[in-house]
């Protein structure tokens, strides 16, 4: 984020979803152990952020790609509102996500991983 910016530096896990990407802004690096995080969510992002990595337009800050994989829904969106599951296949791991919605307006999601072995 530039320094001007209201919100702070953050990685931004994107989901894809029917042709978009679900987003929640979080405050560390996601999967690199088991947690769980309350976390923002933002607006749905285009597919082309599955990929991209560089400057955003307007100086709004700079995107760097930190992981991928590839994902298969448990729980997707449509079938369970308050809390969506999925399987993230990474080339060196296999995580578990759940994402629960705010109990009420204004609140937080909750975003947990665990590392399956």
């Amino acid at each position: 984020m530039p320094q001007a910016a209201e919100r702070a530096d953050h990685f931004d896990l994107l989901l894809q979803w029917q042709g978009a990407l679900l987003t929640w802004e979080l405050p560390f690096q996601p999967l690199l152990d088991d947690r769980s995080t309350a976390a923002r969510r933002l607006p749905d992002h285009r597919l082309i952020y599955l990929d991209f990595s560089g400057p955003l337009s307007e100086s709004r800050g700079h995107v760097q790609q930190v992981d991928s994989g590839l994902l298969n829904w448990l729980a997707p969106p449509e079938a369970q509102a308050d809390a969506w599951t999925a399987v993230l296949t990474q080339s060196t791991a296999r995580w578990w996500l759940r994402m629960t919605a705010p109990a009420s307006k204004g609140s937080d999601w909750v975003v947990e991983w665990r590392l399956l072995r």
